[in-house]
C-alpha cells in the first residue's frame, strides 16, 4: 500500500505560484467557497495521472494553464508533481537499478504545444506512469477519485450503463478483448482454411496426376530393368551351354587321352611280339635261307615297316593339319559373327550411314572400317587409332557429300561425317614421328599395316595421318609430340594424354562351368604349327620315297632269290601265317589309335570353340539368383512381350516418380497446415466459450460481492433496511443493472423511485462498495455531501472517518458537518483570480 505525501502545483488553473500541499494519514478536509479554486486541488491530482482536460472540467488541455487572473500575466505552462509514499518498497523496480527511495515523484508539463510526464524528475512515457499507478492499485478511471456529479452521474445513469461499471471493476473488459481478438484470429484462421481447402483440392488433384505418370513411370523402369535381366539371362542360358559342351569336350578328351595311352602301349607290345616272331622265323629259316637271303628278308621287312610307320605319321600329321585348319576356321567364324554383330550394333547406332549406304548413289563408296582391313594382330590397333573415323562415310567428292546431307535432312535420318576424297588436305607426316620410328619397339605408321585399295588412300590418310603403332607405350617415354597406338588398344595423343587400361578382349577369363584357366585362342601359332606339320610331312614323303624305291630294289632282289628258293615249307609257313596275323592285327591296333587320336583332335577343336564362345560372352557378371528362369524360347517370348508394353506405355515421364516423391511430401506437410488450422479453429472456437464461461464466472463474482459490500455499507448509512444489485434478467450478464433499495420502514423501490436525498446515499453505498471491493490505497471526494442534509451529511462524514482509519481520504467539501470530522483541513481562498491554501486549526 503507499499513500500521497504532498502534490505540489505551479501554473495550474488558478494556481500562479508554486503551492505544495502536504497530505497525512487519515481524512484530511479540503474547504473553500464556491469559486475559490478548491476543486483544481482534485482536478491537479487527475492531471498527474493522465486524465483527459474534459474530465478536469476544461474544453481544451491548454485551458489547464493559469490564464493571468485580473492582475497577473498568463503562465506558459501548467506543472504539478505528486508524491508517493514508498516506505514498503511498492516501487522500487521502476527506479533506476532497483535503488530504493522512501518517495516517488510522478509529474506532468504542459505548455500549450506539449504534454510531458516525468518520473523522478526525469521525462518518461504516460505507458510508465500508467504501469506505476496499476502497481499499487491506483484507477485513474475507477471508483476512488469521486468527482463532483459523478454521484448525479450514477443515479442518471440507465442500467446498462451501471452494469458496465461491474464490468470494469471485475476486470472482464479484458475478457472481451481476449474474446474480441480471439474472434478476429477465428476469423483469420476461417479465411486461411478455406482457401487452404481450396489448395488442397487442388494439389490433391495434381497429386492423383502425378501418381498415375509415376506408376507409369515404374512400370516402364520395371520392364526396362527386366529386359535388361532378360537378355543377361539369355546370355547366362548360352554361356551354361557352351560350359557344358566345354565340360563334355573336356571329359570326352580326358578319356580318349587315356584310351589311346593304352592303344600306344598295345602298339608297343605287337611291334614287339612281331619283332620277337620274326626273329623266330628268321632262326627257323635258317636252313632254308642263305645268310645273305636272311639279311634281304630282313631288309625287306624292316624297310616295308619304315615305310608303313612313316606313312602313318604321314596320316596323322595331315589329319592333325585338317584338324588345326578346322579350328582356325571355326574360331574365325565365331570371332567374325561377334565381329558381325558388333559392326551391327555400331550401324544400328548410325542409322544416317547405314541409310545413305543403302541408297546406293553413284560416288559412295563405303565406311573407313568397310573399306580398310587391318593386318592379323593389328586389328586393335586400328580400331583404336581410327577411333571415332571408323563410321566415316567416304565419297569422291564435295558435291556428293553435299548431295547426301541434303538427303539426311529431308528424310530426317540423322547426321553423318562424311570425306570427299578429292578435296581432301592431309599433312606431311611430322618429323616426329619419323625419328619415333627408330626406336626399339616401334613397329610402323598404322597406315602401313591396313590393306586397302590404293584409290582410299588419301582418306586413309586423313584418319591415320602419322599415327604409329608400337608394342607398348614405354618406348615413347621420352618421345613428345607423336600420336602412337600399341597393340593392345592403348593411346597416346600428341598433346600427350594417355588413354588405356583394361580390355575385356585381351584378358584371360574362366570357364565358368568346368572351372578351367583357358588362353585365348592364338590362330598365329596355329598356322605356325600347320606350317611346321606340313614341312614334316614333305621330309616324311621324301623319305618314303626314298625307301619305296629301297624297297622296290630289295623285293625285286628277294623275289629273284625265292625263285631260286621254293623249298620254304612247314612250320616256317606257320610261323610266317602267324606273323602276317600279328602284324595284322597291329595294323587294325595302330588303325584304332588313329580313330582315336582324330576323335581327340576333334573334340579339341570343340573346346577350343568352346572357351573362344565363353570368351566372347565374357564372365559371370551377377548371382545366379539374378538370372529369370525358363527356356530360350520362353525368355525371348517375354522380351517381345516387354517391348509391346513398354511401347503402349510411352511417352514416360521418367522424372514423375521424383516429382511425385517431392510433391507428395510438399502436400503431406500442406494437409498437415491445413489439419494445423482445423485444430487451429476448433481451439480458438473452444477458447471463445471458454473466455465467456470465465467472464460470466468472473461477473457474478464480482456482482455477488459488491451486492454484499453494497447491503453492508446501505445499512450502516441508512441505519438498517437493506439494498441489492440485481441484472434487469436473471443470469444474462449483457443485460442491464438494478440498483434496489429498501430504506427503514419503506418498501422495495429501485434507486430512480427514491428522493433525491436518498439517491444520494444510495449511490454513494454503490461507490463505497465499488471501492470496497477495489481496496485502493486512498480515497479522494470532490464535493460528494453538496446534495445531503444534516443528517445524511453527518452519516457520509461518520462513514468517511471510519475509512480513515484503514486508508488515506481526502474530501474537498464546504459542508461544516464534514470538515467537523476531519483531522486536518486546508482552506483555499481567491484573490484578484489567484488560488491560495491555508491550513486551518480545528481546534
Amino acid at each position: 500500500m503507499t499513500k500521497i505525501n504532498k502534490v505540489v502545483l505551479a501554473g495550474f488553473k488558478s494556481f500562479r505560484k508554486q503551492t505544495v500541499i502536504p497530505f497525512f494519514d487519515g481524512l484530511t478536509a479540503i474547504v473553500g467557497e464556491n469559486g475559490s479554486g478548491k476543486s483544481n486541488l482534485f482536478d491537479a491530482i487527475n492531471f498527474v495521472m493522465g486524465r483527459r482536460s474534459s474530465q478536469m472540467r476544461s474544453d481544451r488541455l491548454e485551458h489547464l494553464i493559469f490564464n493571468g487572473g485580473e492582475r497577473y500575466p498568463p503562465a506558459d505552462s501548467a506543472q504539478v508533481t505528486l508524491h508517493l509514499d514508498n516506505t514498503k518498497g511498492v516501487f522500487n523496480r521502476f527506479i533506476e537499478n532497483g535503488d530504493h527511495a522512501p518517495e516517488i515523484i510522478l509529474g506532468r508539463r504542459i505548455t500549450r504545444r506539449s504534454s510531458t510526464y516525468t518520473f523522478m524528475e526525469k521525462t518518461c512515457s504516460r505507458g510508465l506512469i500508467d504501469e506505476i499507478l496499476e502497481e499499487a492499485k491506483i484507477d485513474p478511471d475507477g471508483q476512488q477519485l469521486i468527482a463532483q456529479g459523478r454521484i448525479t452521474e450514477v443515479i442518471k445513469k440507465g442500467p446498462i450503463k451501471r452494469r458496465e461499471i461491474i464490468d470494469e471493476v471485475s476486470g472482464i473488459a479484458a475478457y472481451d478483448e481476449k474474446k474480441k481478438k480471439a474472434i478476429v484470429e477465428l476469423k483469420d484462421v476461417k479465411s486461411k482454411l478455406n482457401t487452404h481447402r481450396v489448395i488442397l483440392a487442388e494439389r490433391r488433384r495434381r497429386l492423383r496426376a502425378l501418381s498415375q505418370e509415376r506408376d507409369a513411370a515404374l512400370e516402364h523402369q520395371r520392364l526396362t530393368e527386366e529386359q535388361v535381366r532378360l537378355e543377361r539371362s539369355i546370355t547366362h542360358l548360352k554361356r551354361e551351354k557352351i560350359a557344358e559342351k566345354l565340360r563334355r569336350a573336356q571329359q570326352e578328351r580326358s578319356g580318349m587321352v587315356k584310351r589311346i595311352e593304352g592303344l600306344e602301349a598295345e602298339v608297343t607290345k605287337l611291334d614287339l611280339e612281331v619283332e620277337n616272331k620274326e626273329w623266330e622265323l628268321e632262326g627257323m629259316q635258317d636252313d632254308l635261307k642263305s645268310d645273305d637271303q636272311i639279311a634281304l628278308v630282313k631288309e625287306v621287312e624292316r624297310i616295308r615297316s619304315e615305310i608303313l610307320h612313316k606313312q602313318g605319321e604321314i596320316n596323322f600329321k595331315r589329319q592333325q593339319v585338317k584338324n588345326l585348319q578346322e579350328m582356325i576356321d571355326e574360331v574365325a567364324k565365331i570371332k567374325a559373327a561377334e565381329a558381325a554383330r558388333a559392326k551391327d550394333s555400331t550401324s544400328d547406332g548410325n542409322r544416317a550411314v547405314q541409310a545413305l549406304l543403302e541408297r546406293k548413289q553413284g560416288g559412295v563408296y563405303g565406311t573407313i572400317a568397310s573399306l580398310a582391313t587391318p593386318r592379323p594382330g593389328f586389328e586393335v590397333a586400328f580400331e583404336t587409332a581410327a577411333g571415332g573415323h571408323l563410321n566415316d562415310l567416304v565419297v569422291d567428292s564435295r558435291e556428293t557429300a553435299i548431295a547426301c546431307i541434303k538427303y539426311l535432312k529431308s528424310k530426317r535420318l540423322g547426321r553423318a561425317r562424311i570425306l570427299p576424297l578429292r578435296r581432301l588436305v592431309v599433312s606431311r607426316k611430322s618429323l616426329a614421328s619419323a625419328d619415333a620410328l627408330k626406336l626399339p619397339g616401334v613397329i610402323d605408321y598404322a597406315i602401313n599395316l591396313v590393306e586397302f585399295d590404293s584409290k582410299y588412300r588419301r582418306a586413309l590418310e586423313y584418319v591415320l595421318f602419322d599415327t604409329i603403332v608400337t608394342e607398348d607405350l614405354e618406348v615413347l617415354r621420352d618421345v613428345d609430340g607423336v600420336r602412337a597406338v600399341t597393340l593392345d588398344g592403348d593411346l597416346q595423343s600428341k598433346g600427350g594424354a594417355l588413354t588405356g587400361g583394361w580390355r575385356p578382349d585381351s584378358q584371360k577369363k574362366k570357364s565358368g562351368a568346368a572351372g578351367v584357366q583357358g588362353a585365348s585362342f592364338d590362330t598365329a601359332k596355329k598356322r605356325q604349327q600347320i606350317s611346321h606339320l606340313e614341312k614334316e610331312i614333305t621330309h616324311l614323303e621324301e623319305k618314303i620315297e626314298e625307301r619305296q624305291a629301297l624297297l622296290e630294289e630289295k623285293e625285286r632282289e628277294l623275289d629273284t632269290r625265292e625263285e631260286e628258293e621254293s623249298r620254304v615249307k612247314g612250320a616256317a609257313s606257320t610261323r610266317s601265317d602267324e606273323l602276317h596275323a600279328l602284324r595284322e592285327k597291329r595294323r587294325e591296333t595302330y588303325q584304332q589309335l588313329e580313330n582315336l587320336r582324330r576323335g581327340l583332335t576333334r573334340y579339341e577343336r570343340e573346346e577350343a570353340e568352346a572357351q573362344a564362345e565363353l570368351e566372347t560372352l565374357g564372365d559371370e557378371e551377377n548371382d545366379p539368383s539374378y538370372y529369370i528362369e525358363g527356356s530360350l524360347r520362353e525368355l525371348k517370348q517375354r522380351i517381345e512381350q516387354n517391348e509391346r508394353q513398354l511401347r503402349r506405355l510411352e511417352p514416360v515421364n521418367m522424372r514423375a516418380i521424383e516429382e511425385y516423391e517431392a510433391y507428395e511430401r510438399e502436400f503431406n506437410l500442406f494437409r498437415e497446415r491445413v489439419d494445423s488450422l482445423e485444430t487451429e479453429k476448433h481451439e480458438i472456437e473452444l477458447l471463445i466459450g471458454q473466455i465467456e464461461e470465465r467472464k460470466r464466472e468472473r461477473f457474478l463474482e464480482t456482482l455477488e460481492a459488491l451486492t454484499v459490500q453494497f447491503d453492508r455499507i446501505f445499512k450502516v448509512l441508512f441505519q438498517g433496511g437493506s439494498a441489492s444489485l440485481e441484472l434487469e434478467e436473471p443470469g444474462n450478464i449483457s443485460s442491464g443493472l438494478l440498483i434496489k433499495a429498501n430504506p427503514p420502514e419503506k418498501e422495495l423501490h429501485v434507486i430512480d423511485s427514491l428522493s433525491g436525498g436518498e439517491q444520494a446515499l444510495v449511490a454513494m453505498a454503490f461507490i463505497f462498495a465499488l471501492q470496497e471491493y477495489q481496496k485502493a490505497p486512498f480515497f479522494i471526494l470532490d464535493e460528494i455531501d453538496a446534495a445531503l442534509d444534516l443528517m445524511n451529511a453527518t452519516r457520509l462524514s461518520e462513514m468517511l472517518y471510519e475509512y480513515a482509519k484503514r486508508i488515506q481520504v481526502i474530501v474537498v467539501s464546504h459542508n461544516e458537518e464534514t470538515v467537523r470530522h476531519a483531522e486536518r483541513a486546508y482552506g483555499v481562498t481567491m484573490k484578484n483570480g489567484v488560488s491560495q491554501v491555508l491550513a486551518l486549526n480545528l481546534n
